[in-house]
């Protein structure tokens, strides 16, 4: 500030007429300072420090200037040389502060305010810039404790209360923050930054109508503030108005072709709108600008995730992981990524990591883990464990449908099947459009042997999703239990309609052909079934059956080995392979994969089922002993959640679940 008003002309004749008066120098350095030539201002400056090198108002000055223009280093050896020549200068303590944290030296910065507030405790803006450096330190108690006392020192400064709010909202205590934001409007209704802290603190609340108005408000005041326009354009895509959210970011970057943030969120509205590969273009473009935004990358990963790129979407993962390794968010997705690459073991180590790096078990990633450690631990087959972590999301989330869905198929796995009816029943209470429950539901009715109420659960879904390949094959299974093949037969030819490579569709309508004694006819859907995925092991088992029932038993006996290649402990197969071998006489053949089948029927538990495969093949072996049968393909259905093979095929369906990402 100018303490010498003579006219600037005047104060340059001074200058002229005593070059050796540092204060003569100074006082035209202000003048120039204030024009804000700042290069001017620093030749005069060093002038005084030339004639006067104790000068700490001089030395004060260039430190501000240098501050200015990032020059840190000099600007804190500016500072450090006037608070040692001058350590009742607050202002100078305040300065070295600021210095210190924009080199992250935040403890030193601290420091020199505590010591700024020793020479004068009514110091306001040492308080606030404690507050500031408290908030970013995660220390936010005392830094509500530095801007409450900033408040009570100025409390018409718009700046603390706006600060204030936000560490409120922080600490997740939004009735302060609204109350804080609402202050500092009514001290400044023009602080365009209150309006849109209010804003977001209203999005955040699910507000929607008002965070929209208090985002116009702001443009109001300045329409050119890109980050008010980009939060008018996100709460736009929220609620459904994509076209003027879209036209609103591309306002920012008219304005701004360098925006990071409005790329980002015209990215986050083209997933909205499911234009995956306008997102990847977004989302790359915010990153090209800003290569440290984990949350673009995170999101660029989830549109690659969309578009089963999932080797690119790992990259992404594990690139915002190496940026900021306690992400929580990242390792979710990564974690999706991997159960999505059928790698579950690696999946459960990004997954619990989540529940190291987050201890607040309400946390919404840390529930969101917890469902998706489930599905990997369902996946594994480790049921018991899958359905502790369901359960802790429903202890946190009661109304989590998703948990409950997949804690009925562990039930169901289990062969608890009443427990599995009563969790999709549930899920189907919160979500009545859930098709995974309905079917679900469906296939558990069919374990009980409950055809007709399988039905009615597969007829719901379809009422959700008409098309719906799944459902279609799902109540082809309903309608071959109750022996009403023709209708199997449409339904199954239904799914395919709709899914032309769904291999179990193929696979289901062969052996609804071959019950209809139609065997050449539905060996070649086995046969569509295996151009499609050559390591199915059913399908092959059942092409098998039909070799076998032509009698062509070299055919039957390649077809078989080939199952048991993609399954070795496939008991049907194991067990045909004995027989055709037996019949083409191969008598150290048959004996082997007899004793190999016995071993694993006993294993089961299926003492009959052994006994009677010795007498079969014994019976072949030794011709004149008792007379054998042959199993043929398609019995009916026992266990739809765990078939056995010849029989109709059927699969409960589950999902990973993930967030699409979080928009600023």
């Amino acid at each position: 500030m100018r303490t010498d008003l003579r006219p600037f002309e005047e104060l340059q004749e001074l200058v002229r007429a005593h070059p050796e008066d540092p204060e003569a120098h100074y006082a035209l350095a202000v003048a120039l300072f204030e024009q804000g030539d700042d290069a001017a201002a620093c030749r005069e400056w060093k002038k005084v420090l030339n004639l006067q090198s104790d000068h700490a108002r001089a030395l004060s000055f260039l430190g501000i200037v240098y501050l200015k223009q990032g020059k840190l280093g000099l600007a804190q050896e500016k500072f450090e040389e006037t608070v040692r020549l001058h350590p009742q200068d607050h202002n100078a303590w305040n300065n070295l502060g600021l210095v210190l944290a924009r080199q992250r030296e935040f403890e030193r910065a601290l420091e020199c305010w505590r010591e700024a507030l020793k020479v004068q405790p009514d110091y306001g803006q040492a308080w606030y810039n404690m507050g500031l450096v408290l908030a970013n330190l995660e220390r936010l108690e005392e830094a509500i404790q530095a801007y409450s006392n900033a408040i009570a020192l100025s409390p018409e400064d718009v700046y603390p209360h706006n600060n204030l709010g936000l560490v409120y909202a922080r600490l997740g205590d939004l009735e302060a923050a609204e109350r804080e934001f609402l202050r500092a409007l009514e001290i400044d209704p023009g602080d365009v930054y209150a309006h849109n802290n209010l804003g977001r603190m209203f999005e955040r609340t699910g507000r929607i109508p008002e965070a929209h108005l208090e985002f116009e408000r702001a443009l109001e005041i300045d329409p050119d503030d890109a980050y008010a326009r980009n939060n008018l354009g996100r709460i736009l895509g929220k609620q459904k108005r994509f076209a003027e959210a879209i036209e609103q970011f591309h306002r920012v970057l008219k304005t701004n072709p360098h925006d990071p943030v409005a790329y980002h969120n015209l990215g986050r509205i083209h997933a909205q709108l499911l234009e995956w590969e306008q997102a990847v273009a977004c989302y790359r473009q915010a990153l090209e600008l800003n290569p440290r935004d984990t949350y673009a990358r995170n999101n660029l990963g989830r549109a690659l995730l969309s578009l089963q790129r999932l080797e690119e979407a790992e990259a992404e993962f594990r690139h915002s992981l190496s940026l900021a390794g306690q992400d929580a968010f990242a390792l979710n997705n990564l974690g999706l990524c991997l159960l999505r690459q059928n790698r579950p073991e690696e999946a459960l180590c990004a997954l619990l990591r989540v529940l190291e790096v987050s201890s607040d078990r309400l946390d919404e990633q840390v529930v969101l883990a917890h469902n998706n450690l489930g599905f990997a631990l369902l996946s594994l087959g480790r049921y018991q464990e899958a359905l502790a972590h369901f359960q802790e999301v429903l202890e946190i989330k009661p109304e989590d449908s998703y948990a409950l869905n997949h804690m009925g198929m562990c039930h169901a796995r289990l062969d608890r099947l009443e427990h599995a009816i009563e969790c999709y029943q549930r899920a189907l209470t919160l979500n009545p459009r859930d098709t995974d429950a309905h079917n679900n539901l469906g296939l558990a009715w069919l374990g009980m042997n409950e055809a007709d109420a399988a039905l009615a659960a597969f007829n719901s879904a379809l009422e959700v999703a008409p098309q719906d390949p799944y459902t279609h094959n799902n109540l082809g299974l309903a309608y071959a239990c109750l022996g009403n093949l023709s209708e199997a037969i449409n339904s199954f030819r239904l799914a395919l309609r709709y899914d032309s490579k769904d291999i179990y569709a193929y696979n289901n309508l062969g052996i609804a052909l071959a019950r209809q004694k139609r065997l050449d006819e539905a060996m070649e859907c086995w046969n569509s079934a295996l151009r499609l995925e050559p390591h199915y092991a059913e399908a092959r088992f059942n092409l098998g059956l039909g070799w076998f029932e032509k009698r062509n038993h070299a055919e039957a006996v390649r077809e078989f080995q080939y199952a048991l290649e993609s399954d070795p402990n496939l008991l049907p197969a194991r067990k045909h392979l004995a027989l055709a071998h037996a019949h083409l006489g191969d008598e150290s053949d048959a004996r082997t994969q007899m004793q190999w089948a016995c071993d694993l029927a006993v294993r089961r538990g299926n003492l009959e089922e052994a006994r009677r495969l010795r007498e079969e093949v014994e019976a072949l072996l030794n011709p004149g002993s008792s007379p054998h049968t042959v199993e043929a393909p398609a019995e009916p259905p026992q266990a739809p959640e765990a078939a056995p093979p010849s029989m109709l095929e059927s699969r409960s369906r589950s999902k990973t679940r993930g967030k699409r990402g979080r928009r600023r």
